[in-house]
């Protein structure tokens, strides 16, 4: 696995700071703009590619369809195919996904208390 997050830092650097790799792994893991929208919805409940489809309204197919794919390749997500006609997949979190949407509720808690504070902040400078 190649760590986006890494790609412009020395190897020096990485060895000297072993302690934060879990900080960067897990900040790679959720690069991007729907990643973290993904997993909340899935979080809440198995979803089918149309279902997610609708449910971000903005995204577009071959976004969806890449999250989707780093998403499983990244294990945190996984998906069953259900051999009905007509054919049924269903999009699901992993246990390691279901970890990383606990850090994603922290992050959305730390994000409610503080944004009032940044959002007062861009006005004033606007």
């Amino acid at each position: 696995m190649s760590f986006k997050c890494l790609d412009d830092v020395s190897s020096t650097w990485i060895s000297n700071n072993l302690d934060e790799i879990g900080v960067l792994y897990t900040i790679d893991l959720l690069r991007g703009k729907w990643k973290g929208y993904i997993i909340k919805k899935l979080a809440k409940e198995n979803q089918s590619y149309s279902q997610l489809k609708h449910s971000l309204e903005t995204i577009t197919e071959s976004a969806l369809a890449k999250k989707l794919k780093e998403l499983q390749e990244d294990g945190i997500i996984a998906k069953k195919i259900y051999h009905t006609k007509p054919l049924k997949t269903e999009y699901f979190l992993t246990d390691k996904g279901k970890d990383l949407s606990k850090i994603l509720d922290e992050m959305q808690l730390f994000g409610k208390q503080y944004s009032s504070i940044v959002r007062d902040a861009f006005n004033k400078y606007r």
